[in-house]
């Protein structure tokens, strides 16, 4: 079993690409529904906000086997660069944490707001 997390970030890729990759209603649903069809995907869930989109992924199969499918997805279904989509690529405990660190930025960011207007 791998845990997988592919996709893009306010670090990796530049505003214009992100809005054209953000998911929500319609193509939330659509990809979610693609991505738990696709042959060994066991779970999905992707997390989609204004400065990331992001894949995770648990699946039978090797990373080095399901990246390609899925960056291929998003080159053909939202017109990106092959080299977009592969900016935010881990497997195994990089992407287990993934979800994590990301909370913990957020996190840091709603505090250092909310402190700044005390």
């Amino acid at each position: 079993m791998e845990i997988l997390c592919i996709g893009l970030n306010h670090e990796t890729a530049p505003v214009a690409v992100r809005e054209r990759l953000a998911l929500t209603g319609d193509s939330l649903q659509e990809t979610l529904q693609w991505l738990k069809g696709q042959p060994g995907v066991q779970e999905a869930l992707v997390l989609s906000t204004c400065n990331r989109v992001e894949l995770y992924l648990v699946t039978e199969q090797e990373a080095g086997q399901v990246d390609p499918i899925i960056r291929q997805y998003f080159t053909d279904r939202f017109g990106l660069e092959e080299d977009a989509i592969r900016r935010v690529s881990l497997a195994g405990v990089e992407a287990s944490w993934a979800p994590t660190e990301t909370k913990a930025r957020l996190t840091k960011r709603i505090n250092d707001w909310w402190d700044a207007g005390e």
